[in-house]
């Protein structure tokens, strides 16, 4: 489950779900169920999509590993 919300993300993270397919199945498989879907629902409002280059690379990139 706690991955769950990182893959949410999969297309800023460059996944392709043709290489994970049994992962795939599970991510749907999660986000079908009704207490996820609510919870998405209730938090949609408030996600702010990563817009530029440099939150994408903080996020999603080699920064994330450097120290800070």
């Amino acid at each position: 489950m706690a991955v769950f919300p990182w893959l949410r993300s999969w297309k800023n993270q460059g996944i392709d779900w043709d290489d994970y397919p049994h992962l795939k199945g599970w991510f749907d498989e999660i986000a079908a169920r009704p207490a996820v879907v609510r919870a998405v629902e209730v938090l949609a409002d408030r996600r702010r999509p990563v817009t530029d280059d440099k939150a994408r690379e903080v996020l999603f990139g080699k920064t994330q590993y450097q120290k800070r």
